[in-house]
């Protein structure tokens, strides 16, 4: 009997580190860490059909999609400030650092089924 109460404690803390894998993120700063390792991940493999799916461009048929993947792979993403606005989507501005280079950018993601994060950038300034 007295493995009984052990054995519901392991069951416990297993399902609710499962929840805490499986669950996507819920906060504006997370869900842009989060989908910023998936663009830097794809940027990595240089996988363009993901790459494409995480970051939505005006034209793609004159992106150099080898270019941009590189570029983004080639830092590490800090949210500085995210916030939720127009019924979900995410406004964020991010600070990239490399050893030698440091910038900002804006970026606006949206939710989307197609995309490995289930976000996507629309709009980077």
């Amino acid at each position: 009997m007295s493995s009984s109460p052990c054995l519901l404690l392991l069951l416990a803390v297993t399902m609710a580190s499962a929840y805490y894998f499986i669950a996507p993120p819920t906060s504006p700063v997370e869900i842009v860490k989060h989908h910023m390792k998936y663009v830097v991940e794809a940027g990595d493999a240089e996988n363009a059909t993901t790459f494409l799916q995480l970051i939505e461009f005006i034209n793609p048929a004159k992106t150099n999609v080898t270019l941009a993947m590189a570029v983004f792979s080639s830092y590490e993403y800090f949210p500085i400030t995210a916030e939720f606005f127009n019924h979900g989507h995410v406004y964020t501005r991010v600070d990239m650092k490399k050893p030698e280079r440091e910038m900002y950018m804006y970026f606006m993601l949206r939710p989307t089924t197609s995309s490995p994060s289930g976000w996507t950038i629309y709009n980077v300034t």
